[in-house]
């Protein structure tokens, strides 16, 4: 069961379906409470997670997080009062730490968290696009689409551009136009 997990959790290039499985593993050890295959689905799933904020791979990691919530509100609903109460509960523990895990997601997805890499990778193909036609007036949904990098990860990257000088971004009407800066 670990090795199977461990192994699973090496290769994030299929992960909607990796996701899918331990959270299916999840659950089922959760129904028949089995508490220790549901900790270890947990560690699977929490290092997944490890591996995408490393990689800055947004999107997998909301659906980690939505799997561990979705997880975390089924063990929750089948806890009795008197397991809740009891901090000594293997259930309790479990139902804790997918709670602290799922939190774990959402902080470092609203936090935008990049490698340095990744952050340069994209720094460089904006500067390469705005750069490109200088004179063009650039929305941010453009630059996206240019780049090929999640929305939030483009807003990153330009406001680092903007506090170094290198682009000047103004509003215009409900869009936010970026222009590069000559040197």
């Amino acid at each position: 069961m670990y090795l199977e997990l461990s192994t699973m959790s090496s290769c994030i290039s299929n992960s909607q379906s990796q996701i899918e499985q331990f959270k299916s593993i999840l659950d089922m050890a959760i129904e028949a409470g089995d508490w220790e295959k549901a900790n270890s689905a947990r560690v699977a799933i929490k290092r997944m997670s490890i591996e995408c904020i490393a990689c800055g791979t947004e999107e997998v990691l909301t659906q980690i997080q939505k799997a561990l919530s979705d997880s975390w509100t089924r063990l929750r609903l089948s806890l009795s009062k008197e397991v809740i109460s009891d901090p000594t509960h293997s259930a309790w523990r479990i139902h804790q730490k997918l709670l602290a895990d799922a939190e774990t997601c959402g902080i470092a997805i609203e936090m935008g968290l990049l490698p340095g890499s990744e952050v340069e990778r994209i720094k460089e193909k904006v500067i390469g696009f705005l750069s490109a036609v200088p004179e063009k007036i650039s929305t941010s949904t453009d630059i996206t689409k240019a780049v090929g990098a999640p929305s939030k990860s483009v807003s990153i990257v330009l406001g680092k551009l903007r506090a170094e000088g290198k682009i000047v971004s103004r509003r215009k009407g409900q869009f936010v136009i970026h222009r590069f800066m000559e040197c």
